[in-house]
């Protein structure tokens, strides 16, 4: 798993924590706010929905989140995609832990839309992809990181066409081992734990699972930080700049969903 797809995840994870920020607004307000939104990008064949499904917050920062995406399209083929999330900051004798797990999973036939020599040559790069995912993370952190990575589960049809794979990252960062280049404000992640599944066959597709402590003292903890809190605190006091922002990026979700029901080999 990249850095790139991790910071992903905590920029969703952020998106929904910061949303409880604004004064007296509850989970029925912000899900409010979410459905109305979601309605400009849903239609006969796409349909997303998201959700809160708890929020927390304390005079300095939202303490808790749960939630959840469903989405839907259908085309050429059907593609599904659902999402959970869990956050919680907690302080503990040894310091503050930001903690967060997920669960992604995609529904698709990707033989249907790619093709076999396609799905093949992707999956015949699994190992190297798995060796450059340990390379990245070490990479940017140095001696301070620690990271190892297994494949559990490859199988082969008859034919040699690899149909199935796990894959399992873990990492760990020390920062008293960081390099003098690396601020401890600039390490996001503390330590993170994943497992990938894919099957190429069916309608099976891909699943993720993971879970992982953020840096405390990672910079979009600062409070004079700009970003997504900003952008949701607008969006609750229906702020156009905020409503365009989002809609974009709503709407950048489902065309890629109807390209993926869609695309011809």
């Amino acid at each position: 798993m990249s850095l790139n797809f991790s910071r992903s995840i905590v920029a969703v994870a952020a998106l929904f924590t910061t949303a409880a920020l604004a004064a007296a607004v509850t989970v029925t307000d912000v899900n409010a706010k979410v459905a109305g939104l979601l309605a400009q990008v849903n239609d006969a064949n796409t349909k997303i929905e998201a959700s809160f499904t708890k929020l927390a917050v304390d005079s300095v920062r939202a303490t808790q989140f749960g939630a959840s995406l469903k989405a839907e399209e259908v085309g050429t083929r059907v593609v599904k995609f659902g999402a959970e999330g869990d956050y919680e900051y907690v302080t503990l004798a040894t310091g503050d832990e930001p903690r967060f797990s997920a669960k992604v999973a995609l529904e698709m036939d990707f033989v249907g839309a790619f093709g076999q020599d396609v799905v093949n040559e992707i999956a015949g790069d699994i190992e190297t992809m798995a060796m450059d995912m340990v390379k990245d993370f070490t990479s940017e952190y140095g001696a301070a990181a620690q990271a190892q990575i297994a494949i559990e589960n490859l199988q082969r049809d008859a034919q040699g066409n690899i149909v199935a794979a796990r894959i399992k990252f873990d990492g760990v960062v020390d920062f008293s081992k960081l390099p003098a280049s690396k601020p401890i404000s600039d390490v996001e992640l503390k330590e993170i734990h994943a497992v990938i599944e894919v099957s190429f066959q069916g309608q099976q597709g891909a699943s993720l699972e993971v879970s992982g402590i953020m840096n405390p003292a990672y910079r979009s903890f600062q409070s004079d930080e700009t970003g997504l809190k900003e952008l949701i605190e607008g969006l609750l006091a229906d702020d156009q700049d905020s409503y365009q922002t989002i809609t974009q990026i709503l709407g950048f979700a489902a065309a890629g969903m109807e390209w993926l029901a869609n695309t011809k080999r």
